[in-house]
């Protein structure tokens, strides 16, 4: 994979990367939080093999895209219009993972005449939902808890997180596997080799973590905050998958989403977890319902 970059309208830079077939079906797919555009396996088999273009870029701050000021849903939405239009892509699809979720609606909502469908993959829900914390990991829990009403304690635990992933990596991965549900945990033992998955999921976070973990707090934020969106605008299918046992983000909240979402078509995956996409057999089914409206 090259890393590329644009210089956006406003000036700043906005990293990303293309796997898969480069005539295939066009998905932009968003990392969760924190996260970069080395979010998803190198091995583009699967996406060649199913004719689709993913496209994975850096969001303000992260990886390699430059920060910006006031950061919000809609200027994401349109990053990705100017990102399309330098590529030459007319209409897309949009997807996003865990923190990413938001972000995909946000485009499906801001600019809806691009958007051919969203497909979200255990994805965070809206933080205004009554009983969001309940069964959501330690972790999370303060999270969510600092963004809406401690601010500096959530950006001073960004900076203890960065120095962790560049300092102990094994100490981290052993203190998020605590936190995941036995399916989590399995699909880290059954991955081809559970070194390498731990090393992407590192070099991920390194990335994350390149410029200042404070750009990362600040994506944080944004998806622990009201989003305020206008969910009537998504008047493209929407496609929404989560695992029943996820302790990262519950299945509970998620389903007051889906009821908030015109026509969801939603599929909730029994005792599976957060880490959908590091499934095969699950990252096959959602790959063949985007390139489904294709056919």
């Amino acid at each position: 994979m090259k890393d590329l970059h644009i210089t956006l309208s406003d000036g700043r830079k906005l990293a990303f990367i293309e796997i898969g077939d480069p005539q295939g079906v066009p998905v932009f797919f968003f990392h969760g939080t924190p996260g970069s555009r080395k979010c998803l396996k190198e091995d583009a088999t699967a996406f060649i093999q199913n004719g689709i273009r993913i496209i994975a870029a850096d969001r303000p701050g992260m990886g390699m895209s430059d920060p910006q000021a006031k950061r919000s849903f809609k200027g994401w939405a349109g990053d990705v219009r100017e990102l399309a239009d330098y590529l030459g892509i007319e209409r897309y699809h949009v997807a996003g993972g865990s923190g990413g979720g938001p972000h995909a609606l946000a485009c499906g909502i801001y600019t809806s005449a691009r958007v051919l469908s969203v497909t979200l993959i255990s994805s965070a829900a809206p933080p205004d939902v009554p009983g969001l914390s309940k069964g959501m990991s330690k972790g999370n829990r303060l999270g969510f808890f600092a963004a809406r009403y401690l601010p500096f304690l959530l950006r001073m635990g960004f900076k203890s997180y960065a120095k962790l992933v560049k300092k102990n990596p094994d100490a981290l991965i052993h203190s998020i596997k605590k936190q995941l549900c036995p399916w989590d945990r399995a699909v880290f033992e059954k991955a081809d080799s559970e070194a390498v998955m731990e090393k992407a999921f590192i070099d991920e976070l390194g990335e994350a973590f390149r410029q200042n973990p404070l750009y990362a707090a600040e994506d944080f934020l944004l998806v622990a905050r009201p989003w305020n969106f206008d969910f009537t605008q998504l008047d493209m299918p929407v496609f929404l998958w989560h695992g029943e046992a996820d302790t990262l983000m519950p299945a509970e909240p998620v389903r007051q989403l889906v009821k908030m979402i015109p026509g969801c078509d939603a599929a909730f995956i029994p005792e599976a977890g957060h880490l959908l996409l590091e499934s095969e057999d699950v990252g096959k089914q959602i790959l063949q319902k985007i390139i489904g409206l294709n056919v």
